[in-house]
């Protein structure tokens, strides 16, 4: 398989170094917009592509390369306000998408036992929830992407938040807290506290290769799918 790398960064390079280990046998990467639509005119047949870039750049990627028709996954975060928009291109040009706001598989786990413990809290009340999270200082969109859909899950379990904010002015906002730190891979805690007890769910990335293995996994996963797909698709888990 002849798998395309867009962005170039620390998890481009990081899902280079790995690709033959999961059975690519040939790489190409590429860093800016001119860069990319020159190369999917070229002569080479990529099975997927791989986009982990900028959230001003995502969105004019993806267009191009749903349009050349490569299966795409897809873990940049910070442009899900254009959700919509570009699954229905990929939708109308036929091309497979897979997109997640993290690709380990602890995290997807945690995914799963954070609804659960928002969809229990809200039975028992006077559970209060909040979400904290850490980050390398490089990372700019803050809250993460794995925070926002943590918080989204809280929001949609509980009847009692309608958002959440940095900020909060109101009990019914859930209070987030964004952390830039050093080279934190990702820290993510999410708290549901009382009066009287609190409960912890926490997720640790010790290792950036943990999100590249995700990725390379659901790039052998989308190339011969068809729709919109994410991970709990791939790991059957929800």
């Amino acid at each position: 398989m002849n798998l395309l790398i867009v962005g170039y960064g620390k998890m481009g390079k990081t899902i280079e170094r790995m690709a033959s280990e999961h059975g690519f046998i040939s790489m190409s990467t590429v860093s800016d917009l001119d860069e990319l639509s020159e190369i999917v005119k070229g002569e080479i047949n990529y099975h997927c592509a791989v986009e982990f870039s900028k959230p001003d750049a995502a969105v004019q990627n993806l267009k191009i390369l749903a349009k050349a028709g490569i299966p795409t996954v897809c873990g940049t975060t910070g442009w899900l306000d254009a959700w919509n928009e570009v699954t229905e291109y990929y939708t109308a040009c036929g091309t497979p998408f897979f997109y997640a706001s993290n690709f380990s598989v602890g995290m997807n786990i945690m995914f799963q036992l954070n609804r659960q413990l928002a969809r229990l809290t809200e039975r028992l009340h006077g559970f209060e929830l909040s979400v904290s999270e850490t980050h390398h200082i490089q990372k700019l969109d803050a809250p993460s992407g794995t925070a926002k859909t943590l918080l989204d899950d809280m929001v949609q379990m509980r009847s009692d938040y309608d958002s959440w904010s940095l900020t909060p002015c109101s009990e019914r906002e859930i209070a987030v807290i964004a952390h830039r730190e050093g080279e934190v891979k990702g820290l993510h805690e999410v708290t549901a506290e009382s009066s009287l007890e609190k409960i912890s769910l926490r997720h640790e990335a010790l290792d950036r290769r943990v999100f590249a293995q995700g990725a390379l996994l659901a790039a052998i996963y989308i190339a011969d799918k068809k729709g919109i797909h994410d991970m709990e698709d791939m790991l059957q888990i929800g």
